[in-house]
């Protein structure tokens, strides 16, 4: 069953793919995400435009979890989701949905993509973003990811931000 969302038609993994694209977070805070607040997962809050992904009374872990608005493209999608599941945001048939592997490949599959992984959509967010030339730290914060593995594992997607330097020598 998709999901008509002011103008687009979503279906099974499609929602999850959108929400890790854009967002950049680690699946699993994606999959624990609900509609209120909760001690389990994160929730959306429609209301204030954010998302946060850590759970009430939970304390960050290495695995850290960020509180950020949400892109103004997700809006329509989010807004067309509420009301239409039980709780968690990502839902298959009623239950919240715990594995993405396989609606994740069959996705892929429709799309004619190859090679890419679930954590893929972290990278391309964090790809995106950087290739755009937004700030590295602001990137870090967007998701939740230390400068120093941010710049370790990305910062070859950014060489621009030395152009001033390299136009001083």
């Amino acid at each position: 069953m998709g999901i008509d969302g002011g103008g687009f038609h979503l279906v099974g993994g499609s929602i999850f793919i959108l929400l890790s694209i854009y967002t950049g977070q680690r699946s699993s805070h994606i999959l624990r995400l609900q509609w209120k607040p909760n001690t389990e997962g994160g929730y959306i809050d429609l209301e204030r435009g954010m998302i946060h992904f850590l759970p009430l009374g939970k304390s960050q872990t290495a695995k850290r979890a960020a509180t950020h608005p949400i892109p103004r493209r997700l809006k329509p999608l989010l807004r067309a989701l509420h009301g239409r599941s039980t709780g968690h945001v990502i839902e298959y048939r009623g239950r919240q949905v715990k594995n993405t592997k396989k609606s994740f490949r069959n996705a892929l599959k429709r799309a004619g993509i190859e090679g890419a992984r679930g954590h893929t959509t972290r990278h391309t967010c964090i790809t995106w973003l950087l290739r755009d030339g937004e700030d590295p730290w602001q990137v870090a914060g967007y998701v939740n990811l230390s400068m120093e593995m941010l710049m370790k594992v990305y910062g070859h997607h950014c060489p621009e931000r030395l152009q001033a330097l390299a136009d001083r020598i």
